[in-house]
């Protein structure tokens, strides 16, 4: 369902394996294909299950993405036209118990970047965080990087610069 909270019946005709997320896009009218798609990166995690791709159009996007599958979360451009920000001190992506992998974006502004988060739970969500770049990143707590029980993160081919944070880079992994 929708707008509607529940009270009316909406069938998802489209079910992936590809979601796409533009700027232009609508969580309202879209259903996540090339022709419909969504706003927001939430909303096409949300329907998306492990092994599916979310491709992610050019543009800035804004808010705390949480991810609780095993998708692949992909610019369709590269980080120089696919740029992520957060409130102040928010995460852009919070992985609760999943290893997903997040290729090609910016991050940027004052946001704690990615968090992976266990919880005791023993999954060590261990993500492939690759081809991506973390400009100007002013975390006033934590890491850019960081984690509780998380497993080990791939980091590939990323590049940190001008970032000031309290707890470095990448931290808090056990």
């Amino acid at each position: 369902t929708r707008l509607d909270i529940g009270a009316n019946y909406y069938h998802q005709a489209y079910s992936g394996p590809n979601w796409y997320v533009s700027e232009s896009g609508s969580n309202e009218t879209g259903d996540g294909s090339t022709d419909l798609p969504f706003a927001t990166i939430q909303k096409a995690i949300d329907l998306a299950s492990g092994n599916n791709t979310v491709w992610v159009g050019d543009g800035t996007y804004h808010g705390t993405t949480e991810v609780k599958n095993s998708v692949k979360i992909l610019s369709q451009n590269g980080p120089e036209n696919t740029i992520l920000t957060s409130s102040s001190n928010a995460m852009v992506f919070f992985i609760d118990h999943a290893s997903p992998t997040i290729s090609g974006f910016t991050i940027t502004g004052n946001t704690k970047g990615i968090y992976m988060d266990g919880n005791g739970s023993g999954s060590n969500p261990a993500p492939i965080i690759e081809n991506m770049r973390f400009i100007n990143c002013n975390s006033s707590i934590g890491s850019l990087i960081g984690g509780y029980e998380a497993g080990n993160p791939k980091i590939r081919n990323s590049l940190f610069a001008n970032n000031t944070t309290t707890s470095g880079i990448i931290a808090g992994f056990s």
